[in-house]
């Protein structure tokens, strides 16, 4: 795929820009986040204005992230462009309603790596063979040979270990290991990444997690493997919906089937599902579009309404 356009169509708005609006995906993970921080450090090193903003809270698992401090409560009213992070589509950052509070409709950047995504932007930069957004993002700053600094590598490598999950599901490829390799000679902090992204869990989430494995069934009729956690399970165990991180990734390491999904009630009266699965000729994310989400081929999601209940027969979504 040639680049060169996009590269340099991007390149030109946002040096052209009076002020940048960077907005990370709702909830955030260190793909999105770092995403946004990479190009903050850019743009403010060449005088331009740019702002981070969050329309959610944001995981303090990642608070780590160079930069992180830096993300507003706030939108200033004269942003000419939005770029927006590692977001299949508008409303998952909640873009629409961030644009209504423009009296002029601002330029908008996508910068992402879903294979779903749906070309919500003025200027798509969006490429699924990446591994992460933040590999992109490497991508681009190399094109342009800007200078990455070891927070800014620190930032890309972060997405780049989420995503690929330590460099070991089906996203890891050899460009993926070139790109981390470089970004730890620039400084990338590798040990307090993995350290903080993959490592530290309360004992409230490892005993949420042990309820999970323990419902783990395998569909008698379909290669899927599937668990459940319910509200009632966040309370027990005294957790957030942050401490679920990673056991979607976990649970992947499935022997015996071909697709694993989690079914997750939210606080809003929502089931969340996330689909995974090491198949090469299996691609979840047409699961997660024809119900409503996106994602990757090996990873991806949907949200539907509905309470998860126990019947004498089994779970069911009702």
């Amino acid at each position: 795929m040639d680049l060169t356009g996009t590269f340099n169509k991007t390149h030109a708005t946002l040096q052209k820009a009076q002020h940048v609006l960077l907005i990370p995906h709702r909830h955030p993970d260190s793909d999105s986040l770092g995403g946004a921080l990479v190009f903050h450090e850019w743009l403010e090193q060449k005088n331009i204005r740019a702002t981070i903003y969050c329309a959610t809270e944001i995981n303090p698992n990642i608070s780590f992230l160079p930069g992180y401090h830096l993300v507003s409560e706030s939108i200033p009213d004269d942003i000419d462009v939005v770029c927006v992070f590692d977001s299949g589509d508008a409303q998952f950052a909640y873009l629409p309603e961030i644009l209504e509070k423009f009296p002029k409709r601002p330029t908008v950047i996508s910068v992402d790596h879903h294979v779903s995504n749906d070309m919500y932007g003025d200027i798509n930069l969006v490429v699924p063979t990446c591994a992460s957004t933040t590999a992109l993002s490497y991508q681009f700053f190399k094109h342009h040979n800007i200078h990455i600094t070891h927070t800014m590598a620190t930032n890309m490598l972060a997405g780049l270990v989420t995503d690929t999950g330590i460099f070991s599901n089906p996203a890891t490829n050899i460009q993926a290991m070139e790109i981390g390799s470089d970004l730890m000679n620039a400084g990338a902090r590798i040990e307090r990444i993995v350290t903080s992204l993959m490592r530290i869990k309360p004992i409230g989430a490892l005993k949420l997690w042990g309820r999970a494995l323990s419902r783990i069934e395998k569909h008698p009729n379909h290669d899927i493997a599937y668990t459940i956690i319910t509200q009632k399970d966040h309370k027990d165990c005294d957790v957030t919906k942050d401490d679920i991180a990673g056991l979607a990734n976990f649970l992947n390491s499935v022997a015996d089937c071909a697709v694993t999904l989690i079914l997750k009630e939210t606080e809003k009266g929502n089931i969340k599902g996330s689909l995974r699965t090491t198949q090469k000729n299996v691609d979840v994310s047409k699961f997660a579009i024809a119900l409503g989400g996106g994602g990757h081929a090996k990873a991806a999601g949907f949200t539907i309404p509905g309470k998860i209940t126990e019947t004498s027969s089994g779970w069911k979504i009702i």
